[in-house]
């Protein structure tokens, strides 16, 4: 029988009214038997698995990981198995409760709505107990269960459609109305009835998100444990440009009482506060903490097609996802991008600046969306500042616009005049040589400038130490292959030597692999061997973004200068 352990997500909200509470016992699982979810260090060994009497309930295609469950006794082999990263309890994860009415009007979202946009089209998923898909004033696009006893996304609990409401409840001249009205729903029931799911739920859920392209997921649910496999979910989904928005949770007022996942750096944690803009007792305080809203007394939908008022985080986090909705409808924006416009634009409440109570301060729908996205954007790539030796140094320069075309892109060195690169189109990048043979040593400046067609400038300026280090080393990175077909295994060689071609063993290597859109997919580190070799796989996903990926290989050895090399492979 499935038992209860340290992770718990409680659904951030009570109700202003009792409901017939119901215990729950997991059905299905044999006693002999204990939930788990097993990561892998290079592949998915379901073979192992049912070798030791699991029994596997997901496997998962983002990370590699399995939800099984397996006999106490096979525990300890499986975690002695070198392919075996980490075996973690699949435990039971609670929604967050507390009481609630709506704060649409607070965030300015009607002000939104004034200039033609409601959120029309933008997908966002529900993580929770589900909606109400009858429900007059929701109308939801789809969706999925992923809790044991039925396959149907429809809420029996009302917490998943109370947070439905306040992103989206239809503007209907019923009821209410919610932040983004035109945005389209999607229940993922990964919650039962009684508020709670288990990780592993949870896990998959993310990766339903994943493959059906939502752009917004909220997660109304947190837990005071960590877990590696949601941690490896989310930065997947981050990764794959979805925004993610989480609840901070209801342990407040203490100091470093966020959950998870509102933990992760790749989740906006939401905190909650009152309708005069006071942080609630409740909300959790912490470093982690993006943004509040409101989330005391809101008024929504709930489940049976009624409306009921509710309170905590739970309540705050939609609010968020809705203004993110408003924000991805007027242009599109990276999860970054989207985090950072929220908190620039966030009524600052409290101390001056971020704290740790209102973070960045409670969020404002129409600053927000009034923010114009800058039309063209610069990142220096390689280097990254820090230091450097005199040598030929490779500068790399990303260059994104949103509008026009790119007219040039040029650099200077401590404010000399500026100098065009050139674009490589095999891995996107705009480049430039740095001869420092004869640079002074001490810190100098780079600054990349761009412009586009209709005159749009943006730029970027980093600090590189300049050193004059006596031993050179050479620093070589392929692939086995130029080509390779998606779910396949990229074999990376790196290869040092001195100046003279004489192997280095022992030297740092550090591999990192760039999808096409520039993200980073793999970091690897590693030792060179007495041949001065060190070799790395690389796992191209089943679903990964066709195009040229970018492999980045630093190498550095007490005594010997840090040096670089890059090599480009296609995925088909």
């Amino acid at each position: 029988m499935r038992t209860k352990v340290g992770f718990s997500i409680f659904l951030i909200a009570v109700l202003a009214f009792s409901l017939p509470s119901l215990t729950l016992i997991a059905l299905a699982q044999p006693a002999e038997r204990v939930p788990v979810i097993i990561g892998f260090r290079e592949f998915q060994d379901a073979t192992l698995v049912k070798f030791h009497g699991g029994v596997i309930k997901y496997t998962y295609a983002y990370i590699l990981a399995i939800a099984a469950s397996v006999p106490p006794q096979a525990l300890d082999a499986l975690q002695r198995n070198p392919n075996v990263a980490y075996v973690e309890t699949d435990f039971e994860v609670y929604a967050l409760a507390q009481t609630l009415p709506s704060g649409v009007q607070k965030i300015r979202a009607p002000e939104v709505w004034d200039i033609g946009n409601k959120g029309t089209g933008i997908k966002v998923a529900i993580m929770d107990t589900g909606i109400d898909q009858t429900h007059p004033d929701l109308k939801v696009y789809g969706g999925v269960s992923y809790v044991w006893y039925t396959s149907s996304y429809d809420d029996d609990n009302g917490h998943g459609t109370h947070c439905a409401g306040i992103v989206a409840a239809l503007s209907n001249d019923i009821g209410v109305v919610g932040v983004a009205p035109e945005a389209y729903l999607y229940a993922v029931k990964v919650l039962d009835r009684s508020g709670s799911g288990y990780l592993s739920d949870l896990n998959y859920g993310i990766e339903w998100c994943i493959s059906k392209g939502m752009q917004v997921i909220s997660m109304s649910f947190g837990s005071s444990s960590d877990s590696i496999s949601l941690h490896q979910e989310c930065n997947k989904a981050y990764n794959s440009g979805i925004v993610l928005v989480a609840a901070a949770g209801n342990s407040g007022p203490g100091e470093n009482t966020i959950g998870y996942p509102a933990k992760y750096s790749s989740v906006i944690a939401v905190g909650a506060t009152d309708s005069n803009d006071v942080v609630a007792s409740f909300s959790s305080r912490g470093p982690e903490l993006s943004v509040t809203a409101p989330g005391v007394s809101i008024y929504s939908t709930y489940e049976g097609g009624i409306y009921a008022t509710m309170s905590g985080t739970s309540m705050a986090c939609p609010h968020v996802t809705g203004t993110v909705a408003l924000i991805l409808a007027k242009a599109a924006h990276t999860p970054t991008e989207v985090r950072d416009i929220l908190q620039t634009t966030a009524i600052d409440l409290g101390s001056t600046g971020w704290d740790s109570a209102y973070g960045y301060g409670r969020i404002d729908s129409y600053a927000a969306v009034s923010v114009s996205p800058k039309p063209i954007t610069v990142n220096i790539v390689n280097p990254t500042g820090g230091t450097t030796v005199k040598g030929s140094v490779a500068i790399q320069a990303s260059v994104k616009t949103r509008t026009s075309p790119i007219d040039s892109v040029g650099y200077a060195i401590d404010a000399d005049t500026f100098t065009a690169m050139t674009h490589n189109p095999s891995n996107g990048y705009w480049e430039a040589v740095w001869d420092t043979t004869t640079v002074a040593d001490g810190s100098h400046t780079i600054k990349v400038t761009a412009k586009d067609t209709s005159g749009n400038v943006d730029e970027k300026t980093i600090t590189v130490t300049v050193t004059d280090i006596v031993r050179a080393l050479a620093v070589a990175v392929k692939t086995d292959k130029a080509e390779y077909k998606r779910n396949s295994w990229v074999y990376i060689t790196v290869t040092v030597t001195d100046g003279a071609g004489k192997p280095l063993g022992g030297a740092s290597v550090v591999v990192t692999v760039y999808n096409p859109g520039g993200l980073v997919v793999g970091v690897g580190s590693g030792i060179a061997d007495s041949n001065g070799v060190v070799r790395f796989r690389y796992k191209l996903g089943l679903k990964a973004p066709t195009g040229t990926y970018t492999v980045v290989a630093i190498v550095s050895l007490t005594g010997y200068e840090t040096r670089s090399a890059i090599t480009t492979f296609t995925a088909v």
